[in-house]
Order: C-alpha cells, then sequence, then structure tokens
C-alpha cells in the first residue's frame, strides 16, 4: 500500500496542458525534453532512497506493524543497525500527524509516506516537495522577411488502378500496414434530394467523409449527409498508431469493420472502390529534394482551414543549442515533417472536463486533479536539434480536417532562472522566433 502512496505526484504538480488527470498528463520530462519540475526531481528524489536499500527491499518481506490510528509502519532489516529502512505511513486522508517513533518525532502530512534511513532519519516524503519549479521561456523565432509558404491539394481517391471489392475490407490486411491510410469510395442514387444518415457497426480509428468532393465530418459511428440523385461517397480510413504488445495484437482490426448503412439502407454489399495510401506520402512531397520541384500554391489565404492539403513553410531558426518544438496550436490533425524527417502525428482536441482545486490527498481516481480545461491537450511537439539547422529548416504538414498554416512555429524553451544581468545580455536572443 505505502509503494501506491509514494507513486502519486507531488500535490505542487499542477500545469496547463490538457484536462487528463495530472498522473497522466505531468510525465518526467515535456514537449521540449527538458524536466517537469517540481514532478521530475521530486520522483528522483524518491527513486534515489529506494535505490540505497535495494537489497534489502527485494531481499525480504517487511516487518508490519500499526503505531496508531491511521499510521502505519513497514520495516525492512534490523532496527538500530545501518541496515535498516522504515516505511512511515499516515493514511488519513484529511489530517496531519505527528507521530514520535524510536524516541524521534516525525511530521507526516495526509496521506504521505516518509522513507526513513536506518530506520531514524527522514530522507523522503512523498507530500514535502523540496524541488523547485521548473521556470522556462518559451521562445520564437523572427519570421522571414517575406514568408515562404505554398500549399498543394491531396487528391481525393486518386489512383490509376483502384481495387474493387463488393464490400468495405479491413485496412491493415489492405494496406499490408504500409500506410495509415485507405480510402473506401461508392455511389449511392437516390430519386430525389435528401438528408439521411450514413452509419457504421464499427470502425478504427477515425474516418473522415466526402461527400461528392466536400469533406463533411469525421467519425466512427454516424453522421448525416446530403444526397444528391447521384452522390459519390469517399471515406479515407486512417489509423493512430497500433497496440504492438500483448497476446493476440495481430489480431486488432482497423477501418471499416461491420455493416454500413445510408438512408437505412445497408449498403455494406455495394460496390466499393479501395485506394491504398495518399499520392503526396506516395511522392514524398515532405523531402527537401522533392519539395523544391513541385509547384507550391502561394495564396495561402485560399487554403486556410482546407482539409486534405499539403502545406510547406520555411521557418527561420536562429540557435540550436537549447530543446525544440513545433508549435501547432493553428493546425487540425495529420502529419508533420522537420527537414525530412517524420515528427509524427499531431491532433489539437480541446481538452473536455470539469477542472476542480486539486488535492492529491486519498484513493487516486482518473477524474481528480484535471488540468488544462477547454485548452489544447497538446499544443508543442518535440523535434530533435539534430534535425534543425541554422538559417532556413522546411517544415511540410499535411492536414487531414484544416487549419492555418501561419500558425506553425518552430520554438525553443530556455531556463528563465537567470539574473537580472543575464536576462539583459540575452533579450536578443529571447527576441528569436523560429
Amino acid at each position: 500500500f505505502f509503494f501506491l502512496m509514494i507513486r502519486r505526484p507531488p500535490r505542487s504538480t499542477q500545469g496547463v496542458s490538457s484536462a487528463a488527470s495530472d498522473v497522466y498528463k505531468r510525465q518526467m520530462l515535456d514537449e521540449f525534453a527538458r524536466y517537469n519540475n517540481p514532478k521530475h526531481d521530486h520522483v528522483k528524489s524518491l527513486n534515489l532512497a529506494l535505490a540505497k536499500f535495494e537489497d534489502l527491499i527485494v531481499a525480504q518481506e517487511p516487518v508490519a506493524k500499526t503505531l496508531e490510528h491511521n499510521v502505519e509502519l513497514h520495516t525492512y532489516g534490523t532496527e538500530g543497525s545501518d541496515k535498516c529502512v522504515s516505511f512511515l505511513s499516515n493514511v488519513d486522508v484529511a489530517a496531519d500527524k505527528y507521530v514520535t517513533y524510536n524516541g524521534k518525532e516525525y511530521y507526516l502530512p495526509a496521506w504521505s509516506v516518509s522513507i526513513l534511513q536506518g530506520c531514524k532519519v527522514e530522507i523522503y516524503n512523498s507530500a514535502k516537495i523540496t524541488a523547485r519549479d521548473s521556470i522556462d521561456k518559451t521562445i520564437e523565432f523572427p519570421e522571414l522577411s517575406i514568408p515562404e509558404v505554398g500549399w498543394i491539394d491531396e487528391p481525393i481517391a486518386s489512383a490509376n488502378n483502384p481495387e474493387i471489392f463488393k464490400s468495405p475490407k479491413e485496412q491493415i490486411q489492405t494496406t499490408k500496414d504500409t500506410t495509415d491510410y485507405l480510402w473506401y469510395s461508392t455511389i449511392f442514387k437516390v430519386e430525389k434530394k435528401t438528408h439521411c444518415p450514413l452509419k457504421f457497426e464499427n470502425a478504427g480509428d477515425l474516418l473522415h467523409i466526402f461527400v461528392n468532393n466536400t469533406y463533411v465530418a469525421s467519425t466512427t459511428t454516424e453522421v448525416t449527409v446530403e444526397l444528391d440523385s447521384s452522390t459519390e461517397i469517399n471515406i479515407l480510413s486512417m489509423t493512430s498508431g497500433l497496440i504492438s504488445f500483448g497476446t493476440y495484437f495481430e489480431k486488432y482490426k482497423r477501418g471499416i469493420i461491420g455493416k454500413v448503412w445510408l438512408c437505412g439502407k445497408d449498403i455494406t454489399e455495394f460496390s466499393w472502390k479501395h485506394v491504398v495510401g495518399i499520392k503526396g506520402e506516395k511522392g514524398k512531397y515532405y523531402l527537401p529534394k522533392v519539395a523544391a520541384n513541385l509547384t507550391w500554391n502561394k495564396d495561402i489565404s485560399v487554403a486556410k482551414h482546407r482539409p486534405l492539403t499539403w502545406f510547406a513553410k520555411v521557418i527561420n531558426v536562429t540557435s540550436t543549442d537549447q530543446p525544440l518544438a513545433l508549435d501547432m496550436k493553428s493546425m487540425g490533425k495529420g502529419y508533420v515533417w522537420v527537414n525530412g524527417h517524420n515528427a509524427g502525428r499531431y491532433n489539437s482536441i480541446i481538452a473536455k472536463g470539469k477542472c476542480d482545486p486539486c488535492d492529491y490527498k486519498g484513493v487516486y481516481h482518473e477524474n481528480r486533479c484535471r488540468i488544462g480545461c477547454n485548452d489544447l491537450s497538446q499544443r508543442y511537439y518535440h523535434i530533435c536539434q539534430c534535425w534543425a539547422k541554422v538559417g532556413e529548416n522546411l517544415v511540410v504538414v499535411f492536414e487531414e480536417t484544416g487549419g492555418d498554416i501561419n500558425g506553425v512555429k518552430i520554438v525553443q524553451k530556455v531556463d528563465a532562472a537567470q539574473t537580472e544581468d543575464q536576462q539583459n545580455d540575452n533579450d536578443n536572443k529571447y527576441l528569436n522566433t523560429y
């Protein structure tokens, strides 16, 4: 039990990033690969304390006793010797305790545990935070005087020789896991213009729905579509990563799985066209040598919030000596590359939930200590400093649902805990924006 108490995060680790539980969201490193303090140093102190007595802890069962109501003691080794460590726990969820043990008084905050070296000297308490908060500053680099940006449409279900099947096929088997994308297309005819639901029995990870080449919505269950006499339904199925551990993970399925209904009619066994992958991915638009030979549209205002669009932006970087990240807050959902290197997926989801004042006392629950309500679940995405270079850097984005490439930046995080003179000396650096 006391190990579970130790594992809870310190009470002062709140920060703004998502409405996920603070236990999950506040990891040891942030998106810049910098320490998240005080949590990092607090947990580091715990690990160092446990490492001192690893041999004792793994070699034997502890001797347990109750010192008083809601105060428990677990001891490894022989009391009175150097080969001894005690875990002194206050399991009361509300009241702090002053506890006398071995002739010495210890202060135990509610719902906390202390580690006593030699069963005497407190070297750690889960609720006493000695590490300082991270004092960081995120800086941007100056835009180029003439911004270099452009965009190219990703065609819908583009292929010279699409495969035709009677019903939708499972995605991973069809694509052989060579891409995250698979197009499903069919034609549906009605007598007159109407609105009706398009439903899926089972689908994943996400379906982007296009009707007559117009983006409608993204779903895995149901969406209302507008039909005319002959309507082309194009569905882009995408995966967001696959489980790669455990039993039978090779049997996990993606794409359209099961029946499909449109206007209440089962259209599962219509004729379905399948196109594996997307044109820009096949053509490697994200590679600098390829991008340099493409014709990019320069009128970015036309492409704002346009789905299925490739964007390219040249971003100026003046320093790579500190951790870097992409600021993707202006985009929706897709992939991003930096100088040809895949920086991974981004997904700008607004975090929903109730963010109440946090108190870690008591049994953990995922709905407690939520942070960042109504904010982006993630804004910054780490990129390796070795990918960037001082000067011009090419950022290529494949946007699935629509965004504004003008807001994409490379940013740098620096330690803001410096003297006033140091701050003044670095003012010019702080003003640099990539």
